[in-house]
């Protein structure tokens, strides 16, 4: 199912749980950042998507300018809603990978053992 307005794909990684109802109806541009309620529902959709699982947890100071966002102290800039949003779905498309299992073969007195290392 393609995605409309240029946006992803809802089966791309890190995106499964993410739909067009969720999204922010308005992203920050270069020279245009979002002010009032745009900015709001920009910064908390960011919020919540992070706190979504996989959880992944952001660092202070983007969890404090986010918050900023929402509470109307400052507008929603795209060079730090983007570079978030970019680190957010990069580590929800890494976590979702399933792990790599490694197989331990030993031979003892009792015959070959498997295990786990």
């Amino acid at each position: 199912m393609a995605a409309e307005g240029g946006r992803a794909e809802a089966g791309s990684p890190g995106e499964e749980d993410v739909t067009d109802k969720d999204r922010p109806p308005k992203l920050p541009t270069r020279r245009h950042p979002l002010h009032n309620g745009d900015a709001r529902q920009a910064g908390r959709f960011l919020l919540n998507w992070a706190a979504r699982r996989p959880r992944v947890p952001l660092a202070p100071s983007a969890k404090y300018w986010l918050e900023g966002c929402c509470y109307g102290r400052h507008p929603c800039s795209a060079r730090r809603y983007l570079a978030i949003l970019e680190y957010v779905s990069r580590r929800k498309a890494e976590l979702l990978l399933p792990e790599r299992a490694s197989l331990r073969i030993s031979i003892g007195p009792n015959g070959l053992r498997l295990g786990r290392s």
